[in-house]
């Protein structure tokens, strides 16, 4: 009868509202909350020994004659309202493959290769499982054995590439059996290919120490100081024996800034015997 008093009935809103009052009784006022920050940022400001927490904003409070609540619903408003200096800012993630412009950007695709190691079947031995997952175009191939090795691999990706088409970038980590033996001294004497490669550009990414330098096919280059413990892309340029090194970050992925441009001596081992 009260909503609908003096109104036509097509414009009264029917819809139940909540029986209790619009405010809990037990609720901090709105002026107090906004007392509580901007006592908060004063003290930060002007305070002489440094003092902000809630203890000293409810001091202030009461001074200024403001009815305070206790400190404990203070600490709590100042977490509420981002202001108790213990949040952390969760900025949203870079794109996919943020760390090449062409992959991020749709014009390229990449396969990411990997090995799941010391799986377990029912009625077999421990296994291991080679996944390759495609970005954009989302395809997915699994190749299981009890041991994965590099045969099996290149044999993999043939297959794959085989039914999808070869991708443009091919993602693995320093894996032995993509990247071969991480020792200096190879078992067998090291002979050169017989074939030149058909793709000459070789991508890395690492992270650079505290003194901006990282440690490359066993050279060691300096790279920036001021990009210490940061991302970097390392394009290698094999037939060229050189290295151009690009800085990373996920808060900036579209600032890519080059960092050094070294002659590094890169020699390639064949993945595996060429045919004769």
């Amino acid at each position: 009868m009260q909503r609908a008093k003096g109104r036509v009935l097509t414009q009264v809103d029917w819809q139940d509202h909540p029986s209790g009052p619009a405010q809990p009784s037990g609720r901090t006022p709105a002026k107090v909350v906004a007392a509580i920050r901007r006592t908060r940022r004063q003290l930060q400001r002007h305070d002489a020994l440094g003092e902000h927490g809630a203890a000293a904003i409810r001091r202030q409070l009461l001074a200024e004659g403001v009815p305070a609540p206790s400190e404990r619903t203070i600490a709590r408003w100042l977490v509420r309202t981002g202001l108790s200096g213990r949040e952390r800012w969760r900025r949203p993630p870079p794109p996919k493959g943020w760390y090449l412009a062409a992959v991020a950007a749709g014009h390229a695709e990449v396969d990411s290769c990997d090995v799941v190691e010391g799986l377990c079947l029912r009625g077999r031995r421990r296994v291991e499982v080679l996944n390759t997952l495609s970005l954009w175009g989302r395809t997915a191939t699994s190749t299981v054995d009890e041991a994965i090795s590099t045969p099996d691999v290149i044999a993999s990706l043939q297959a794959r590439w085989q039914l999808h088409g070869r991708p443009h970038f091919l993602q693995c980590d320093n894996d032995t059996i993509f990247t071969g033996a991480h020792a200096q001294r190879p078992r067998l004497p090291w002979q050169p290919p017989r074939r030149e490669p058909r793709e000459a550009r070789i991508v890395m990414l690492r992270r650079l120490d505290a003194a901006g330098a990282l440690t490359l096919c066993a050279q060691r280059l300096r790279v920036a100081a001021r990009w210490a413990h940061r991302l970097v892309r390392c394009e290698l340029d094999v037939r060229c024996q050189r290295v151009r090194i690009y800085g990373l970050r996920r808060r900036d992925p579209l600032h890519q800034p080059l960092l050094a441009d070294r002659a590094l001596r890169i020699v390639l081992v064949p993945w595996h015997r060429p045919p004769s």
